[in-house]
């Protein structure tokens, strides 16, 4: 698709981000497990590097206009964010 090529070798704004190891942030994998610390907040190279980026820290989130990378996340409040269906 269009999508795919566009952010291919990228990751995508709006992938939720987990606290890593060192202070750095890393994609969330598994949201039954895991708590969102931040979402991407621009489009960042994947270089398998580390990089400074911009990253939304609290607030309310859309579930439904997350990136296609982005694994599934339920409505409701999980830590930092409210997170919401697009028609609410």
């Amino acid at each position: 698709s269009i999508t795919d090529e566009k952010f291919e070798g990228f990751l995508q704004a709006g992938l939720p981000l987990k606290a890593g190891t060192g202070g750095l942030y890393e994609p969330l994998v598994d949201p039954d497990t895991e708590t969102p610390a931040g979402f991407l907040l621009t489009d960042q190279p994947n270089t398998g590097e580390d990089v400074v980026a911009a990253m939304l820290d609290h607030g309310r989130v859309l579930v439904d206009r997350l990136p296609d990378q982005a694994p599934a996340l339920a409505a409701g409040v999980n830590g930092l964010f409210n997170l919401v269906k697009g028609d609410e």
